[in-house]
């Protein structure tokens, strides 16, 4: 990604978080919806100094748009459901990168790649603004795990951007008919776990603290005492946490109780998420394992 991209992405992020003015480089706020002929809704501007300045690229953006309204209609999401899905009988990780950084750029990326490799699991990558390569590889039958890279700084304002129906649809149905999905984040996490599973986890605070693995029996806990035993029984983190979480979906918590990583059945298949944004060593050794679940 090249210096002009890396301030657009930025700059993307800050607009829907704050009203921030669309034409890059301006930081001004509370900005006015367009004035120009085309009268499009989707940008505001400060002022008619930046709506001119940013008119160019606006111009093309607003045909792409309305060229796209003009086709036909899309096929409905059914249409992109498999009528029967298997998983592979060995375990294979897709890794989906994409939401604020493509995946070969993103900083969790750097760090849970190689411990993939050195510990001989067979992975994929792929970007999240690639749907259509996305929705083939989860409808393909070989990947047993799906591990989500959020990249959730960016706020639940920008998940809006990336909230598509097919995509919804799609990992949905691969969960619950057995699929693994792993998802790691801050605010956008609870647009994964909440809108799409219909969880009701809630972000309770965002902090460093030390924390605790679950020490319930087999019978109450959603996590195998088997795989607890292989993960530490205490680390550092500085993380989102949740609450609303059942006690037997808490794989990891801080001294009062609220969560840090998560884990919860959906139909026949499992959701993990795990709040830590400082891709620590300790997570990425728990989100492996939480991956391999099978």
């Amino acid at each position: 990604m090249n210096q002009e991209a890396d301030l657009e992405a930025w700059h993307e992020v800050k607009r829907l978080d704050d009203g921030m003015c669309d034409n890059p480089g301006c930081c001004e706020r509370g900005c006015k919806e367009c004035t120009m002929p085309c009268g499009c809704p989707a940008r505001s501007f400060c002022g008619k100094n930046c709506q001119k300045a940013h008119w160019k690229k606006h111009k093309e953006e607003c045909g792409k748009r309305k060229a796209a309204a003009s086709s036909p209609a899309a096929p409905s999401i059914g249409a992109y459901l498999p009528t029967t899905l298997s998983m592979p009988p060995e375990q294979n990780i897709l890794v989906v990168g994409g939401f604020f950084l493509p995946v070969e750029k993103c900083f969790y990326a750097k760090v849970l790649l190689p411990r993939l490799q050195e510990q001989g699991i067979p992975y994929q990558t792929v970007n999240y603004n690639a749907p259509g390569e996305l929705v083939a590889l989860l409808n393909s039958g070989e990947f047993s795990a799906c591990i989500l890279l959020t990249f959730g700084s960016a706020g639940p304002h920008l998940m809006r951007k990336f909230d598509r129906p097919v995509l919804k649809g799609v990992l949905t149905n691969w969960v619950r008919c057995g699929g693994n999905l792993v998802v790691q984040g801050e605010g956008c996490m609870f647009t994964v776990t909440n809108d799409w599973f219909g969880m009701r986890w809630c972000m309770a605070g965002y902090s460093r603290n030390d924390l605790l693995l679950s020490r319930l029996g087999d019978s109450d806990c959603e996590v195998p005492a088997a795989v607890r035993e292989s993960l530490p029984d205490t680390y550092s983190c500085k993380a989102v946490y949740m609450d609303g979480v059942a006690e037997r979906c808490k794989l990891y918590i801080e001294e009062t109780g609220l969560c840090a990583v998560a884990v919860s059945p959906v139909g026949l298949g499992r959701l993990s998420a795990l709040g830590d944004v400082n891709a620590e060593e300790s997570t990425i050794e728990v989100m492996i394992k939480l991956g391999l679940l099978f």
